[in-house]
C-alpha cells in the first residue's frame, strides 16, 4: 500500500502542495487529475523521491520512500533520456551491475521486452534521439518491465502516442495491475481516466479535493471538482464567418509540395481567412512536417508554398509577415526555459534580450491571464512552470505578436481540460477576426469540436479534406489508415 500524509511543498512564494494525503493499494490504478499547476507533477516527483516534501510523509509497503527509490519508476511527461544512447541502453539505464555486462545481450533483452509489449517496430539497437517522440515515450514505459518496480508513476504517458500505441499502453497497464503492481496515472483525458483507473484523486491549487472510485463520478463532477466551476461547453465556438464558397483568396496556398526524404508527397492544400483548418493524422503521417514547411522551418524539394501572398523562404521572414508557430515539443523549440515569461512572450521581436520594460510585463501578464496561466510573476523563468503552462506561454507569444496566421502543432498537449477551453476560445476569437488557424492534432474530438474543415494526412500524402460539421471520428480514422 502507498500512504501519503500531510504532504506540503513550496517553491519560494508558490505553494505547490498543501497538506495532501491519500492511500492506494497494490493491484490498482489511481488516476490523479487537476488543472495545470494543481500540484500533480510535484506530487509524482515526491512519490519517486526526486523531491523532498517540506512536510508530511510517504510510505510504500510500510517503509519510507527514499531519494530516487528503486522501488518506484517515474515516467515523466517531458522525456528524461540520453538521446545519444541506444533504445536498449535507455531501457536498462542505471540497472547495469557488475562486470558481466554484455551490450549484445542487453539489446536482445530490450528487444524482447519491446516485442512482448507489442512495440516490435521499435529497434532496440536504434539511437534514441533518432526515434519519433511516440517511440521514445514507449522506451520510458518499457523501463517499468526492466526495473520490475512495484510502483509505476505515469505522468501524461499518452501525450505523444498514436491511437494504436495508446491501446497497447492500456494493455500494459492492465498487465501491471494483474501482476499486483500499483500504477499512479496522470491524464487530462477523462475518457482515459474512466477507461483504466479504479480510483480518482483530484487536486486543485495544491490541495486534495476528493478521492473516490472512478465509477461513482460523472465527467461533470470530475471537471467541476478540478476547476471549481462548471464548464457547460467544452468546445466554445461562435458562428464564425468562414464559408468555403465566399470567393476569398487563400491566406495559405500549398501546391504540389514534396520533400526529398518522402515525408511529404505532392501535398496541395488551401486555407482561408477566418478558417480553423485541422490537420489530422497518425504519428509520422506528415502533419508536423506540413506545418514546419509552411513556416519555412523545413525545406521542400518541389512545389510551392505562399502565405499571405508571399512565397515562404525562411522562418524569420514568415514571422515578420505575422505567421506564428507553436511546436509540439515545447522544450526543444517552443519556449526558452531560462528566460522570463515576459521575455518569452515578446520573443523574437523584443528590443533587446535583457530589456525589462514594465509595459512588456503588463502585456505579457494580460495575455497569460487570458489563458488562465498559473505563475508567480512575469519575471519568473519559464522552467519554473508546469508543462501545460509552458505551452500557454508559447501560444501567448503568437497572440502578443498579433499574428495573422497561426500554425499550431498539438497546441493543447499537456493542458488540462479547463485551460483547453480557454485556448479554444482564443482560437475562435482570432478566427472571428479573419485570421487563419492551422491546427495539427491527434485528438479527434478536439478537431471536430473547433475546426471548420479537417485535412487528413497519411504517409506524407493528403488523403481527404472533410467538413467538420459532417465528418465523424470513424471517417477521419479510416482516411488516417489509408
Amino acid at each position: 500500500m502507498l500512504v501519503a500524509e500531510g504532504i506540503g511543498k513550496r517553491f519560494g512564494a508558490t505553494v505547490a502542495l498543501n497538506e495532501v494525503g491519500f492511500t492506494a493499494e497494490a493491484g490498482q490504478v489511481l488516476a490523479i487529475v487537476g488543472e495545470n499547476g494543481s500540484g500533480k507533477s510535484t506530487l509524482m516527483r515526491i512519490l519517486k523521491g526526486e523531491l523532498l516534501p517540506d512536510s508530511g510523509t510517504v510510505q510504500l509497503a510500510g517503509k519510507p520512500i527514499a531519494s530516487n527509490d528503486p522501488r518506484v519508476l517515474l515516467v515523466h511527461q517531458e522525456l528524461a533520456q540520453c538521446p545519444h544512447l541506444t533504445a536498449a541502453e535507455n531501457i536498462f539505464l542505471g540497472l547495469e551491475r557488475g562486470f558481466t555486462f554484455s551490450p549484445k545481450r542487453r539489446i536482445l533483452e530490450a528487444q524482447q521486452i519491446l516485442n512482448d509489449l507489442g512495440f516490435d517496430h521499435i529497434s532496440a539497437s536504434a539511437i534514441a534521439g533518432t526515434l519519433p517522440v511516440s517511440s521514445r515515450q514507449v522506451l520510458e514505459i518499457a523501463r517499468s518491465i526492466a526495473q520490475n518496480a512495484p510502483l509505476v508513476l505515469l505522468d501524461e504517458p499518452t501525450s505523444s502516442l498514436t491511437s494504436e500505441e495508446k491501446t497497447k499502453l492500456f494493455r500494459l497497464i492492465g498487465r501491471l495491475r494483474e501482476e499486483g503492481r500499483l500504477v499512479v496515472y496522470i491524464s487530462h483525458f477523462l475518457e482515459e481516466v474512466r477507461e483504466i483507473s479504479d480510483q480518482v484523486l483530484i487536486l486543485r491549487d495544491g490541495e486534495r479535493i476528493l478521492q473516490q472510485a472512478t465509477g461513482t463520478l460523472t465527467d461533470e463532477q470530475i471537471v467541476t471538482a478540478m476547476v471549481g466551476r462548471t464548464i457547460s461547453e467544452i468546445f466554445p465556438r461562435s458562428h464564425r464567418g468562414y464559408a468555403p464558397d465566399a470567393g476569398l483568396a487563400p491566406s495559405i496556398d500549398v501546391s504540389g509540395v514534396s520533400q526529398a526524404d518522402g515525408r511529404l508527397n505532392e501535398v496541395t492544400l488551401q486555407a482561408f481567412p477566418g478558417e480553423v483548418l485541422g490537420i489530422a493524422g497518425l504519428q509520422g503521417s506528415g502533419r508536423t512536417e506540413l506545418l514546419r514547411a509552411i513556416m519555412g522551418l523545413d525545406k521542400v524539394a518541389s512545389g510551392s508554398i505562399t502565405v499571405q501572398g508571399n512565397a515562404v523562404t525562411h522562418p524569420t521572414a514568415s514571422w515578420q509577415q505575422r505567421v506564428g508557430f507553436v511546436s509540439e515539443e515545447r522544450k526543444v523549440d517552443g519556449v526558452h526555459l531560462d528566460l522570463s515569461l515576459t521575455e518569452n512572450v515578446h520573443l523574437p521581436s523584443r528590443r533587446g534580450m535583457m530589456v525589462k520594460d514594465r509595459v512588456e510585463d503588463l502585456a505579457a501578464d494580460d495575455w497569460l491571464k487570458r489563458l488562465s496561466t498559473k505563475y508567480a510573476g512575469t519575471q519568473n523563468r519559464v522552467r519554473e512552470l508546469s508543462g501545460g503552462n509552458q505551452q500557454k506561454v508559447a501560444f501567448a507569444r503568437l497572440l502578443n505578436a498579433d499574428c495573422e496566421v497561426f500554425l499550431l502543432d498539438e497546441p493543447t498537449r499537456g493542458i488540462d481540460i479547463g485551460s483547453k477551453t480557454d485556448l479554444y476560445r482564443e482560437i475562435d476569437r482570432v478566427a472571428n477576426e479573419g485570421k487563419t488557424v492551422l491546427m495539427a492534432g491527434s485528438y479527434l474530438p478536439e478537431l471536430l469540436g473547433i475546426c471548420d474543415r479537417i485535412a487528413v494526412m497519411s504517409r506524407g500524402s493528403l488523403v481527404s479534406v472533410q467538413r467538420a460539421s459532417t465528418a465523424t471520428p470513424e471517417s477521419i480514422l479510416k482516411d488516417c489508415l489509408a
